[in-house]
């Protein structure tokens, strides 16, 4: 196989990969969002977004943006955002790697290290997407199963890295399961494992935990090591229809994926970035109700009877049985839409964790199974 990528080549290769991305009028004032079972739209608890919607900041920079609807992002916007990044990161500007959503830096990835049959280790229960689209490049997927608390697998996974692993996917917390492992086994299995191939650490719902940002992954970056880090403004910061989400890397291996761009950027979801990365009050808040509504719900499933692992995301991933197949339908009267898992987890549902109104809400459906 060549190292050259045709353009026929490489949009057909991305179309096949469109169906990774899938299992990928908001009210500002963060008051609940409230729907009835006889709404046309259900309030959805399946995608992990942000009930309370997003910055206000942001959304003013939105409405100023408008009138730039009709050109591409300008580099000086894209540019500043790199900055702003860079600067509360302490790297360099030349250290982040912007996309579309971090959706991107995973496909960018994906495609960077799967390309000619790269190996890649893979938890055998998290975020999908990186090795979804690295198996059209032709990516051999090693899939490692989580412990018997659901959580990463780290010494298994370092146990099966060998001169055929181009990389290590590292989701925490991860995603559906919402375990979260804390910031020192990760950091020594990262350092130990950066030394033989590299180590992609997914911190999409790093933001949710208590400790952030100490426990991210980026002091490796500063030390040169082998390691990528990705964030997305598609959670925390509540503008997952704005597609913008970064990585962190040393400049070498942030080159290397920057050639695997697939678009051009968002004027309107540039600049509302560059506003809603300034408004630290939003993101307190957020954190703050997602946590007080997370602890409720958990301890109302409890008293139903239906298990979960502990959860540091805006999501827990509950164990149902039989009861919750065919979720959807039985939560949809609600005015709810909630789906279980398919195959063998379809005794399971990772559940968004919406006001505590949606969760009251849902508890009570879920009273009624």
């Amino acid at each position: 196989m060549t190292n050259k990528i045709s353009r026929r080549n490489w949009l057909k290769t991305s179309a096949l990969a469109g169906s990774a991305m899938a299992f990928s009028s908001i009210d500002l004032s963060a008051k609940p969002i409230t729907k009835t079972a006889s709404s046309k739209k259900l309030v959805r608890l399946t995608s992990n977004e942000n009930p309370y919607g997003f910055s206000p900041k942001a959304k003013q920079a939105i409405i100023d943006s408008v009138e730039l609807g009709n050109q591409y992002a300008h580099r000086e916007k894209v540019m500043e955002l790199e900055k702003m990044i860079a600067d509360r990161e302490g790297v360099k500007p030349e250290n982040v790697i912007l996309g579309s959503g971090s959706g991107e830096v995973l496909c960018m990835t994906g495609a960077a290290y799967g390309w000619q049959q790269g190996e890649m280790i893979t938890p055998d229960l998290t975020f999908p997407m990186i090795y979804r689209y690295a198996e059209n490049f032709n990516a051999k997927i090693n899939g490692v199963p989580l412990d018997n608390k659901l959580r990463l697998d780290l010494n298994e996974m370092g146990k099966r890295v060998s001169n055929k692993t181009s990389l290590v996917y590292v989701c925490n917390p991860n995603n559906p399961t919402g375990t979260y492992l804390p910031t020192k086994p990760v950091r020594d299995f990262c350092e130990t494992i950066s030394k033989r191939t590299t180590v992609f650490v997914d911190e999409a719902y790093l933001e949710f935990t208590d400790d952030f940002p100490r426990n991210s992954m980026v002091e490796l970056i500063k030390q040169d090591k082998n390691v990528i880090v990705s964030r997305t403004f598609s959670k925390i910061y509540g503008m997952a229809g704005m597609r913008v989400g970064y990585g962190l890397a040393k400049k070498e291996i942030a080159d290397k994926l920057k050639k695997f761009r697939m678009t051009w950027f968002n004027s309107l979801g540039i600049n509302a970035a560059i506003e809603s990365y300034k408004d630290t009050d939003f993101i307190k808040m957020s954190v703050k109700k997602n946590n007080k509504v997370r602890a409720m719900f958990s301890n109302e499933l409890k008293k139903i009877n239906m298990p979960h692992p502990k959860s540091e995301g805006n999501y827990l991933w509950v164990n149902g049985g039989k009861r919750i197949h065919n979720l959807f339908e039985k939560v949809k009267p609600y005015g709810l839409s909630v789906r279980n898992g398919r195959g063998k987890y379809e005794d399971w549902a990772r559940i968004t964790i919406g006001t505590e109104g949606h969760m009251k809400t849902l508890v009570k459906a879920l009273k009624k199974l």
